[in-house]
Order: structure tokens, then C-alpha cells, then sequence
């Protein structure tokens, strides 16, 4: 009696035990996986900008990755706001109040109207509601440009492996107003030039502005023809050897002929046109651009047409920056 006795208070005390163990699993279990769903939503693929120390990660947002210093944390946390704005407008669906956010630069080179933005931009990412982080990637005295993650709502789905993830760079241009507003899209700046050209009895070409995007710039060119032929800025047969730029430390930038075309690059007889170029460069990068050089201009577009082969009537310019 005594030994069932024993027997029986034995296992009570395990149950018990075993109820205690399975909470406390529970709760450490619970624990791990609200760490691991932050954790992926705060660091997912930030091996530039953390840093390890034992096996904590450290992530820095305001830690600039490319270029210039790291951004002050107080600019740091006004400007993370300001771009949280705009997402909360998007979630919201106030896509007026989010686009107004844009800059003009902006607006002018990839969302010239409201419609634009929304079809382009809005209606590609704003598909579900979206969290997002951010982090410094150039930090100019102009403006700061951030990598911006989208990020599905992980929070009410627990899954972040399969929630639609989108990646932005947007530039948060400071004006001398003291407002900001928003370049994004990958769009970063606009800058003009004032009287760089060169000038021949035949042809004028201007440079009127450079846009920077976070992959490339565009050149944009305003070229008077001067005389009784159609001109044709480059042939296009090896444009990207033809059309490009040298830089300060004498480094070629190449022309990027999958958004060249021909059409594009005639200029009609004493007639001015604007033409655009778009050349390799990384935003961030030290090197600044010295000479653009066009080596292969054809004098005489209708001859040119006429025997593609044998045509030698080239007109070789370069212009100074």
C-alpha cells in the first residue's frame, strides 16, 4: 500500500513538473521566434552595414554605405520620419499627399502627373500595406540618399520568407527653404551647366543638365544643327566606344547603347534639338566627369543611309566640363 502510495504521489509531482516545463517551453519558444521575426525585419540582408560583435548583430541605419560621413543621428531620425510620411500616405492610400511629397526634379524626370505615380510606383508596391527600414547609403551635403526595403505586413501574416519584398533608393533633398522633399524611383538629383559647349561652322551642342540615378546618369544635350544636311549625333554601331566620357583620374565612362536610338539622335537641317544620353556611373562614386567626347558624328545622315559601309564623313568633338 505503501509502495502505491509512493508510486502515485510520485507521478502526480511529475505531471505537475512536466506542466511547468511545457509553459515554460512554450513562452521560451514564443520568445525565439518574436526575436527571429524582428530580427528579419530590422537586419534581413545587411551584411555591408552590421557589424558582429560575439553573436549580437549590430545594425547602424545611419551609417553611411557608399559615400560621405555617416548622417547625424538627429538628421537621421527627421528624415527617417519624413520618409515614413510617405509610406503611412501610401498604406493609406493618399496617393495626392505622397506625391506631393516628391520633388519637382523628380516628378519632372519619371512622374510628370499624379496618374504616373500611382500606375508606375503606388500600384507596383503598395499592392498589400507595407513596413519598411532604411539605410544611409550616401550621405551628400545636398541631400542623403537611403536603401529603403518594403516589406509586407510580416506582423499580421508571421511570414517573412514568402511576403513580397520590393528594394527603392530615395534621396531626401534638402532644399534652401528648409524643406525637404523626396527623389525616388532611384532618381537622386538634377544639376545644370551654364555655357559648356562646343561649337563648330556645322554643329552647336550644349549640355543643359545631368540627372543622377543611383545607377547611371543622364546627359541632356541641346544640339543646333547649322547646316543645309541632317546630322546625326552617332552612328550607333559601337556607340558605347563612340559617345562617352573621360573622367578627372582619366578613366572612360561608357555610353549605354541599350537605351540609344538612332531616330532619337537626328537633328534636321537648321534645326535645335534636345537629345539625351545615359552613361554607366554608380552613385557615390569619387571620380567626376572631365570630357564627353563624340567621335563618330555623321555630317550627312541621307548619305550615310544610303551606303552605311562606305560612308567616312565623321566629325569628331569633345566638350569640357
Amino acid at each position: 500500500m505503501f509502495k502505491n502510495f509512493v508510486n502515485k504521489n510520485s507521478y502526480g509531482i511529475y505531471k505537475k513538473i512536466k506542466s511547468k516545463i511545457n509553459i515554460i517551453l512554450f513562452f521560451v519558444l514564443a520568445i525565439l521566434f518574436m526575436w527571429i521575426l524582428i530580427s528579419a525585419i530590422l537586419g534581413d540582408g545587411k551584411e555591408e552595414e552590421n557589424t558582429t560583435v560575439g553573436n549580437q548583430s549590430s545594425y547602424k541605419p545611419a551609417e553611411a554605405v557608399i559615400d560621405g560621413e555617416d548622417v547625424d543621428e538627429t538628421v537621421y531620425e527627421k528624415e527617417e520620419s519624413i520618409i515614413n510620411t510617405f509610406v503611412d500616405y501610401c498604406n493609406q492610400g493618399k496617393i495626392t499627399e505622397a506625391y506631393n511629397m516628391l520633388s519637382s526634379d523628380c516628378k519632372e524626370a519619371l512622374y510628370p502627373d499624379q496618374q504616373s505615380f500611382e500606375n508606375n510606383y503606388y500600384k507596383n508596391i503598395f499592392t498589400e500595406k507595407r513596413t519598411c527600414n532604411l539605410q544611409a547609403w550616401i550621405n551628400d551635403d545636398n541631400y542623403t540618399t537611403y536603401r529603403v526595403r518594403y516589406i509586407g505586413d510580416i506582423m499580421s501574416t508571421g511570414d517573412y520568407e514568402n511576403s513580397n519584398k520590393y528594394q527603392d533608393y530615395i534621396t531626401v533633398v534638402k532644399t534652401g527653404d528648409s524643406t525637404e522633399y523626396l527623389s525616388i524611383g532611384g532618381y537622386i538629383s538634377k544639376e545644370t551647366f551654364d555655357d559648356v559647349q562646343i561649337e563648330t561652322e556645322e554643329i552647336s551642342i550644349k549640355v543643359e543638365y545631368v540627372e543622377k540615378y543611383i545607377n547611371y546618369v543622364d546627359y541632356t544635350f541641346s544640339v543646333e544643327n547649322k547646316s543645309d544636311k541632317t546630322i546625326l549625333l552617332d552612328s550607333t554601331k559601337n556607340i558605347s566606344k563612340t559617345a562617352y566620357i573621360i573622367t578627372n583620374d582619366d578613366k572612360t565612362r561608357t555610353c549605354d547603347s541599350t537605351s540609344v536610338n538612332m531616330l532619337n539622335l537626328k537633328v534636321d537641317p537648321n534645326n535645335i534639338e534636345n537629345i539625351t544620353l545615359r552613361y554607366n556611373k554608380v552613385a557615390g562614386s569619387n571620380d567626376e566627369d572631365k570630357e564627353i567626347h563624340f567621335t563618330n558624328i555623321v555630317k550627312d545622315y541621307d548619305l550615310y543611309m544610303q551606303n552605311r559601309n562606305d560612308y567616312n564623313d565623321f566629325l569628331e568633338l569633345m566638350i569640357k566640363l
